[in-house]
């Protein structure tokens, strides 16, 4: 009878720690640079906003109300950050609720295509601060429009990684917005 219960336990831990590991968001290092004039994937920044917005459409998918996965990211982002052994302290809950927010209003985009829209999104916003009032507008509005053309031609498959169609699909939106 022990032998029964010991193996339930095993397969109740096997699919707990499966469930874990069907995040394709990853928990790896979160790199990049401070230089808000790199390309967005090579700012340490716009990769955490990916991170969290992948993250938050994940918890969409684990059936978490939007509430919840805001929640989860948030914690995740403290415990995240905490790892890297900075000691800088954040409140990660308006990012973690806008990723939230963003994942359940764009519920049709899978964790890796909103990984890729949130990443080239935060490098737009890092660049419209560097121009003239009068070009912000026509900036966002050219790379949401390249953007969602990148997301039609290039749809993704399971959860979205890897995508380098849509990643340079992006990043060549992202430039031609900025040119």
């Amino acid at each position: 009878m022990r032998h029964i219960w010991g193996a339930a336990a095993l397969i109740a831990a096997m699919t707990l720690g499966t469930s874990a590991q069907a995040r394709d968001c990853g928990d790896g290092a979160i790199s990049g640079g401070l230089n808000t004039n790199a390309e967005a994937g090579e700012i340490m920044e716009c990769r955490l906003w990916g991170r969290a917005f992948c993250r938050a459409a994940e918890n969409r998918d684990f059936n978490m109300n939007q509430e919840e996965a805001g929640d989860e990211v948030s914690k995740y982002l403290k415990r995240r950050m905490a790892a890297t052994g900075s000691h800088l302290s954040a409140n990660w809950d308006p990012l973690a609720h806008q990723a939230a927010a963003a994942a359940f209003a764009l519920n049709d985009l899978v964790p890796g295509s909103l990984y890729y829209y949130a990443m080239y999104s935060c490098g737009i916003i890092k660049q419209l601060g560097q121009q003239p009032q009068e070009r912000r507008a026509s900036i966002h509005q050219a790379f949401e429009q390249g953007a969602s053309q990148c997301l039609q031609d290039n749809p993704p498959e399971g959860s979205g990684f890897p995508n380098p169609d849509l990643k340079e699909c992006m990043r060549e939106s992202y430039n031609r917005a900025l040119d």
